[in-house]
């Protein structure tokens, strides 16, 4: 993904996205458009309860439940189409393909993070948005069940020994 500089400060990251297929193959994201957007989003539950006990304290919890990921590309081939319409036909015919993504992230201080995004299927997308005088703009978003932080960058929380 491009990155651009407004007075010395970096605007954007550079992004690599791939895609790896339940069925072996591995798709880099440059090869299915422009890739303009890239937005990875947590799906969390919110549970609040209140004990009957114990001065009727309220108690509050998140409950992790994956992930979303949308993709945004400006078309300059068929390839996106392709794969959209693959998984469909796939899907339709009783092939259920889902897909291991892997986004590395280039930090303005140098270093590099990679997640790994797992079972992920496509849940949504666009064909195209086809304007005058404008890039063809494609989406393809999924709903994943996990992602694995594979930087080796300090850990937040520390497994407890037993």
């Amino acid at each position: 993904m491009a990155t651009f500089a407004i007075n010395g400060q970096n605007v954007g990251r550079d992004a690599t996205v791939t895609l790896r297929a339940s069925t072996g193959e591995s798709v880099p994201a440059e090869t299915l458009g422009l890739l303009t957007d890239v937005k990875i989003n947590f799906k969390n539950s919110d549970v609040e309860t209140k004990t009957i006990v114990g001065g009727g304290m309220t108690f509050y919890e998140v409950i992790p439940h994956g992930l979303t990921l949308s993709l945004s590309f400006a078309r300059y081939n068929g390839n996106l189409t392709n794969l959209m319409t693959s998984y469909r036909t796939n899907w339709f015919n009783g092939i259920r393909v889902s897909f291991t993504i892997q986004v590395q992230v280039r930090n303005p201080d140098g270093s590099v993070n990679t997640y790994t995004l797992t079972q992920c299927k496509p849940t949504r997308g666009s064909l195209g948005e086809f304007k005058p005088d404008a890039a063809v703009v494609q989406t393809l978003d999924f709903e994943c069940q996990d992602v694995q932080d594979n930087s080796g960058t300090l850990g937040i929380f520390s497994t407890p020994s037993p």
